[in-house]
């Protein structure tokens, strides 16, 4: 089982976060807009010139990390929206078996309590078929869970990596902002010390100063984007990342840079994977043979071979499902098995005592 009782909490809590770092963008960018606004009615030049780039740093600071930070939130939220879905597919099989597990013990009811040796036939078919049906419903549960186990460790790593990855560059951009405003706000000259009959006759005369410093800011936000690592990840050499498909891993293809341009390593990678977060549907291959396999047909067994007939079961069990945890209670229950046989032919033998 994956996460029941908490996984709900988290989502709902994710969702927050997300709501409340859009809300903060929408704030953030409405207070220096109005401070950019006050500031052009201003007589001061130093004061007008110095909000309307901090507006503008603070706009682009906003929209490239701010909602990137929104959005690594979302995907948080929809990654244990998946384990959710996963958590009812494996309840739903578990039900299913349980199901079949009632059944099976019926239908061994009914067979030591028959009187007939005609309804004796029938019923040992019935058994066996639940048996194997109730068999492949356990093999199914357990090969679902080790791949939900081994994709949820891949997923969650790769999917926090990333929001981890945001809130750096985020911590990196604030540095930037906050460096880039310290430097404009320096530019404002200090009239505390000038003796002057008018304040407005000191000359403001940095504004190319206060250009530098809103483009270099503008350059180093740019470079610490998503959008720009995306682009230079083309060309950057990337780490070989593992990937499980029902229990086989591969690697991904290593890209070097050499002079400038981009050599591929050779690599043999099976074309059926892929990556993981794309297939995230494909992961689960053993939920869509549910219903697309027919139960096994068992061919009614005669009379005098019945022992046989179980033997043969048996061994096709243990063949077919090595891995299978009920194989040992198929093994277990064969002496019953025969016992209950011996019963049937002597009470059913029509040499015996009236």
């Amino acid at each position: 089982m994956i996460f029941s009782s908490s996984i709900s909490k988290v989502i709902s809590s994710f969702e927050d976060l997300k709501k409340l770092t859009k809300k903060h963008i929408t704030s953030n960018l409405k207070a220096f807009e109005n401070l950019e606004s006050w500031a052009q009615d201003s007589n001061n030049n130093a004061i007008n010139d110095v909000s309307s780039k901090v507006a503008a740093l603070m706009r682009q600071f906003s929209t490239d990390f701010g909602k990137e930070k929104a959005s690594s939130f979302l995907n948080v939220s929809d990654l244990f929206k998946k384990f959710k879905e996963h958590d009812t597919q494996l309840k739903s099989l578990q039900k299913n078996n349980q199901s079949l597990l009632k059944k099976e013990k019926q239908c061994l009811k009914d067979l030591q309590k028959c009187p007939s040796s005609k309804n004796i036939r029938d019923l040992e078919v019935k058994y066996q078929r639940t048996k194997l049906d109730r068999e492949k419903s356990e093999i199914k549960i357990y090969e679902l869970n080790q791949e939900i186990e081994t994709t949820k460790s891949i997923l969650f790593k790769k999917n926090l990596k990333t929001f981890t990855d945001a809130l750096m560059r985020q911590n990196e951009a604030e540095k930037v902002l906050i460096e880039a405003m310290q430097s404009l706000l320096d530019q404002i000259p200090d009239v505390s010390g000038e003796e002057v009959d008018n304040i407005n006759d000191i000359a403001y005369k940095n504004k190319k100063f206060t250009e530098d410093i809103c483009t270099a800011a503008k350059k180093k936000l740019s470079s610490l984007s998503s959008s720009s690592l995306i682009q230079k990840n083309v060309v950057e050499s990337q780490d070989g990342t593992i990937h499980v498909v029902s229990g086989q891993f591969e690697e991904e293809p290593t890209i070097e840079v050499k002079k400038g341009k981009a050599q591929k390593k050779s690599c043999s990678i099976s074309r059926k994977i892929s990556d993981v977060e794309n297939n995230r549907d494909n992961l689960y291959p053993s939920l869509k043979k549910i219903n697309e396999e027919e139960p096994p047909k068992v061919p009614p067994p005669t009379y005098s071979d019945s022992e046989n007939f179980y033997a043969n079961i048996s061994s096709k069990s243990t063949s077919v499902l090595p891995s299978a945890p009920c194989i040992a209670v198929v093994q277990s229950n064969n002496a019953n098995l025969i016992q209950n046989n011996a019963y049937i032919r002597q009470r059913m033998s029509p040499s015996r005592n009236i």
